[in-house]
Formats: structure tokens, sequence, C-alpha cells
């Protein structure tokens, strides 16, 4: 008796990927994997929700209602009555603050599992999902303890005050010195240095 595989849906998304971009990419041969995926799938331009950010988009995609459903708009969602500096920004991919039935939802009701990587909708709604990670922010991931940070000696100067007040967690300033007190340095051309550097959490605490 041949025992044949069920058969899945693999849905890749690429937050604000050039549609126009990949495929010229596809048919110049610099990306052979999404030809395959292309051509033993399917391709096709999306009609963006406006705003189109990438929240709103996202729930969009998950769950095939507009805004005006599922209440996810410009990084978070108001409500009535509600300060109107309140928005849950925290919570923009965040199952807490939808109102509509995302597609592994649908899927669990048959009796379907749903592998999620990276994506929104956490925390969990049904038992039949698994979650790898969590789009929790651009940039950040839900559980890591602190972002990826591009460290520097030099900032430009048209860029400076931005950098150092509005991109703390992304791009740090470091000084470079002279290294001393170090045992087994390698050989060099040119003098080794040093310089200390500050992991900034995601979360409140101590650096």
């Amino acid at each position: 008796m041949v025992k044949y595989l069920k058969k899945g849906v693999f849905i890749l998304g690429l937050d604000g990927l050039s549609p126009k971009i990949l495929k010229n990419f596809v048919e110049r041969g610099i990306l052979p994997n999404f030809k395959k995926i292309m051509e033993n799938g399917g391709f096709s331009k999306a009609l963006p929700v406006i705003p189109a950010q990438t929240p709103e988009n996202w729930a969009t995609i998950a769950t095939g209602a507009w805004p005006g459903t599922h209440g996810i708009a410009v990084w978070g969602r108001h409500e009535i009555g509600e300060l109107v500096t309140m928005r849950r920004g925290e919570e923009a991919m965040s199952s807490n603050i939808c109102r509509a039935e995302y597609i592994w939802e649908a899927a669990s009701r048959q009796g379907l599992k749903s592998i999620l990587l990276y994506f929104i909708g956490y925390p969990p709604t049904t038992e039949n999902v698994i979650y790898i990670d969590w789009f929790y922010n651009p940039n950040k991931y839900y559980f890591e303890i602190a972002s990826p940070t591009c460290y520097s000696n030099y900032i430009p100067e048209n860029v400076r005050r931005e950098v150092i007040e509005r991109r703390k967690e992304l791009f740090t300033l470091i000084e470079l010195r002279r290294a001393e007190g170090w045992r087994n340095i390698p050989r060099s051309f040119s003098p080794p240095l040093e310089a200390e550097i500050v992991i900034h959490p995601n979360f409140r605490g101590k650096d």
C-alpha cells in the first residue's frame, strides 16, 4: 500500500519587498530558489490596505479582512472613549487586539496544524499552531534579550543627532583606544584597539 504525504501550504512573506525588483532578479538568475517557488506555486502583486504600513497589512494577509474589520491600523488600535494617546502600539502584531479570525484558526477548526516562523498573531489562540518566535516589531524578536546593533566609532554629522536620540538600540557610538592588558593578542601591522560595548535590552532594566 502506497502512503501519500499530505499536501501543505507554504507562505513566504517579506516585508517591503518590491515584486518588480524580485521578478527582475529571478529573470536574471540571481534568485534561483525564488524562481522554483514561483514556478511551482503562485506569484502576484498585492493590493495594500490603507494606510500602507506593516501591522495592518500583515493582519489583512493573515485574516483576509480589512482594517475596519480586524481593527488594527497605524501601529495599534484606538477604542472609542480611550485617551487619544492610547493606541496599543506595542501590541500591533499581537492577537490581543485583532478582531478577525486568523487563517490558522480556520485551519485549526478543520483539524489542521500550522507553524508560524517569525510572524504575527502571538499569543496563541488555538492549540493547533506552533510559534517559532514572533514578529513583535521590525528589527526586534519578541523573545530576544537585545536587538542586533551596529557599533561604530563614526556617525556622519547630518544624522548624528537623530541616531543618538532616536536609534539608540540600533546604532551605538563607541570610542576606540589602544588595547591594554590583553593576553595572546595576535600579531598585527596596526596597533590592536579595544572599545567598551554597551548592550541595550529590549525591555526595562539595566544596560
